[in-house]
């Protein structure tokens, strides 16, 4: 029986996961609100008979095995609080981050998916990356501070802007570090950050300096 990967999320979502999920050989289950990104992006457009449309998330849900789920934060929240028993059935979850809109949201969801027993992954893309193995280097065989700059141009998106609603440099950005220094072993508390602008919401060009 071919697997069935439904995917909830307009954005990365579409243009991320979609072509990742047709490239191993498999349909995408979506939803048919879904249809004018696919419309507007020529890379997708011309595989929408790889696509099965749903009307409704319910629907959707039930029919996967494997569930992407990559909404905007406080979405993606309350859709995972509220169909948790749907979730708890399916083989693997695949999160995108920011998870939600708040580190206390994030940890009442991450431990509500380990109670009831379903894997997941958080989407953490850095160690795809040529450029990682050379970070790792350097963190783990110099005994010299690492220090990275990160430059961030301003979206068009406001919440990927706005902390309270899960954006900012650190919370949309930043975290791809975080986690990438975390995973080389670093301990969390000898990381410090700083922004160049305050409350890390980006008004305008931005950028995140992070060192260990």
């Amino acid at each position: 029986m071919i697997p069935q990967f439904g995917i909830l999320g307009s954005g990365f979502g579409m243009y991320g996961y979609a072509p990742a999920v047709r490239q191993i050989g498999y349909p995408v289950l979506t939803l048919e609100r879904y249809k004018d990104t696919l419309f507007a992006r020529p890379e997708l457009k011309r595989n929408l008979h790889d696509f099965i449309f749903f009307e409704n998330e319910q629907d959707l849900i039930e029919q996967s095995d494997y569930l992407v789920i990559a909404r905007q934060p406080s979405n993606q929240y309350r859709l995972v609080m509220d169909q948790i028993s749907n979730l708890a059935t399916k083989k693997h979850l695949f999160l995108e981050k920011p998870l939600t809109n708040s580190v206390a949201n994030s940890s009442l969801m991450l431990n509500l998916i380990e109670e009831v027993g379903v894997s997941f992954t958080v989407a953490y893309l850095f160690k795809y990356s040529a450029w990682f193995g050379l970070i790792r280097s350097a963190v783990l065989e110099t005994n010299h501070d690492i220090s990275i700059e990160w430059e961030i141009p301003r979206t068009s998106s406001d919440w990927k802007n706005s902390v309270s609603d899960g954006g900012g440099p650190l919370n949309f950005y930043g975290v791809h570090f975080l986690w990438m220094l975390i995973h080389f072993g670093v301990n969390p508390q000898s990381i410090k950050i700083t922004s160049s602008v305050n409350d890390f919401h980006i008004s305008s060009d931005a950028n995140v300096k992070i060192s260990i």
